[in-house]
């Protein structure tokens, strides 16, 4: 048998980042001799965490490697998930136009338009935006057009400001936001306007179809503020915004002025960088100071050092108005990851979680309660 050495954690970094690149891998051979060597485990385990399965099987075809069935299995979920999703988005749209209300949808198709192959990025729902005094017409609208309304936990919605619905169409989810940022007290640390950015909106072909996507701006300020809320560590979400760098006309003074209007400056700056420098993504260096900060940035680097796979996850919640608010969100944070399995999370579909939908809870008053408190403004 042909002896195969083991992959080093360095090794295994240069592989992912390689395997990020917007276009695909430029070393297949080396990837499949990793993913095929005598302990692929690491290297399988971290292409899963980062997201890469699709780019992970395209590098094992150029090399003409052995593909695994189960992620040829993987991926072709993934795929039906996204046909699916596409009806969705024909259907709803329609319905939301018909009836008048402004929509965008984001993250999976209003990114995947701009990849090589739309099956690079991996998406397994389907999110679109509506004007916070639109939401509960939005709501009526979809479900006359066959959208299934699915949450019967309407009391934690209220309590914890929930920016978003879990309905579903064709088996897909589909989450009718009205606000990019899901959790209250998060939002309450920013001053972003989702209504604006459903006005700045913009027409974008996928297919055959014309979607509503956000402008060039607010889309990389929404994909920075998502993957810096969620520990800024995923190579896919480095990507996302590579490719929205370098596939759409980014105006850096107006984002500068957008983030810091938006108190999301420091945040998204740390981001970018982290992305550019631990990812492919390209941000000019004086942006990224320019909105966090020359010593802010220098410190986060040293303490970031040179990993990508399982780059720590340095909490970049940074707010030159409100330091208080960054403390509290940390001290949440660290007793999240103190409570490991007794903490509940967020998720939806998950039954432990505060969110869970299908635990009954407020009924038709809490559900109308919810529904007017965001129409209204309230939440």
């Amino acid at each position: 048998m042909e002896y195969r050495p083991a992959v080093a954690r360095g090794d295994i970094d240069t592989l992912l980042l390689d395997l990020a690149r917007p276009g695909g891998t430029e070393a297949p051979d080396a990837f499949a001799a990793a993913w095929h060597g005598a302990e692929p485990a690491a290297v399988r385990e971290a292409v899963a965490r980062h997201r890469l399965n699709a780019s992970a099987r395209d590098a094992l075809r150029q090399a003409e490697a052995e593909v695994d069935p189960d992620l040829d299995l993987l991926l072709e979920d993934d795929r039906r998930v996204r046909l699916l999703a596409t009806r969705a988005l024909r259907s709803a749209g329609a319905a939301l136009d018909d009836a008048g209300i402004a929509w965008v949808v984001f993250k999976g198709p209003a990114i995947s338009r701009l990849m090589a192959r739309a099956e690079l990025r991996t998406s397994n729902d389907l999110d679109l935006l509506v004007e916070s005094s639109s939401f509960g017409a939005a709501v009526d609208v979809l479900i006359e057009a066959g959208v299934d309304e699915v949450n019967r936990n309407w009391t934690p919605y209220l309590r914890h400001r929930i920016g978003e619905v879990p309905m579903s169409m064709f088996g897909v989810t589909v989450d009718l936001h009205w606000h990019i940022t899901g959790l209250g007290r998060d939002r309450s640390m920013f001053r972003l306007d989702p209504d604006a950015m459903v006005a700045r909106r913009v027409e974008r072909p996928l297919g055959d179809l014309t979607i509503r996507v956000f402008d060039p701006i607010d889309q990389l300020l929404h994909l920075a503020l998502h993957a810096a809320l969620g520990g800024a560590k995923r190579l896919d979400q480095f990507r996302d915004v590579a490719v929205v760098v370098s596939g759409e006309v980014i105006d850096w003074d107006a984002f500068v002025d957008r983030a810091r209007a938006g108190w999301v400056d420091g945040l998204v700056g740390h981001l970018l960088d982290r992305a550019t420098r631990s990812g492919p993504a390209d941000v000019p260096d004086e942006v990224v100071r320019a909105l966090a900060g020359d010593g802010s940035i220098d410190r986060r680097r040293r303490l970031d050092g040179e990993r990508v796979d399982g780059l720590r996850s340095l909490p970049v919640l940074w707010r030159r108005r409100r330091r208080g608010d960054v403390a509290r969100v940390l001290g949440r944070r660290t007793l999240d990851w103190a409570s490991g399995p007794l903490h509940r999370g967020w998720d939806f579909t998950e039954p432990r979680s505060h969110l869970y939908f299908d635990r009954p809870s407020g009924g038709s008053a809490g559900r109308q309660a919810y529904l007017d408190a965001v129409s209204s403004g309230r939440l």
